[in-house]
């Protein structure tokens, strides 16, 4: 961690439409996805909706 805090953005992202997840990416599943491991939650598969 480098110490940084993006808490401000929370409400933005929010309010745009943008789901928030906090975690740590753990594998890569399949393509466009991400298995994504947060602290209270266990794990949760992330899929992305089209390549970038």
């Amino acid at each position: 961690m480098n110490g940084l805090d993006d808490s401000s953005q929370i409400g933005w992202a929010l309010g745009a439409g943008i789901d928030v997840v906090r975690g740590y990416g753990r594998r890569l599943d399949a393509e466009r996805s991400v298995a994504v491991e947060m602290a209270a939650d266990g794990t949760r598969p992330l899929t992305a909706l089209r390549p970038t």
